[in-house]
């Protein structure tokens, strides 16, 4: 086969499968988005409370990556990187978890930016905007997957708590 026919192919194939990818995403999310997930799982959006660009983006990506791998009773985790191009300027934590049909969200907001600052952390029904736990961390943005750890064991342990049968 010629080089230049191997990489269309190679594309095609990336293509299909991020077709399917974000087709079976749509299709859990127009088929009634949280009220048709299985019972016992959940979608959870991980979302900054500033814009993808800045440490708030940075830090939800991180625990956007710890939360998909580590808990299976989470049917999908959304973080910034799902969330592309389409969110300009400050994003709304509660319209953007509706859209992408979340039931919770996790909220990053960096308050102060230096090396060391606080990073608060809410964690959000989409339904009714209820806050089910907030917990503010005083820590070195330099380490940004260290926080992403303590963030993802916490909200793991809030999430215990407040899902029925947690």
């Amino acid at each position: 086969m010629a080089p230049g026919r191997e990489a269309r192919t190679a594309i095609a194939a990336a293509a299909v499968a991020l077709g399917l990818l974000v087709g079976s995403f749509l299709f859990v999310s127009l088929r009634g988005g949280a009220s048709s997930v299985p019972d016992g799982r959940l979608v959870l959006a991980v979302i900054p409370a500033g814009t993808t660009d800045g440490p708030d983006g940075s830090i939800a990506e991180s625990v956007t990556r710890e939360l998909s791998r580590i808990d299976p009773t989470i049917l999908g985790v959304v973080g910034p990187a799902s969330l592309g191009r389409r969110t300009e300027g400050r994003i709304e934590p509660l319209a953007v978890g509706s859209t992408v049909g979340a039931h919770l969200v996790l909220v990053i907001e960096v308050v102060e930016a230096q090396p060391q600052a606080s990073v608060r952390v809410t964690l959000r029904e989409v339904e009714d905007g209820a806050s089910l736990w907030t917990q503010t961390y005083e820590d070195d943005l330099r380490d940004v997957r260290g926080i992403a750890r303590t963030i993802t064991a916490d909200a793991l342990e809030a999430l215990s708590l407040v899902l029925p049968g947690g």
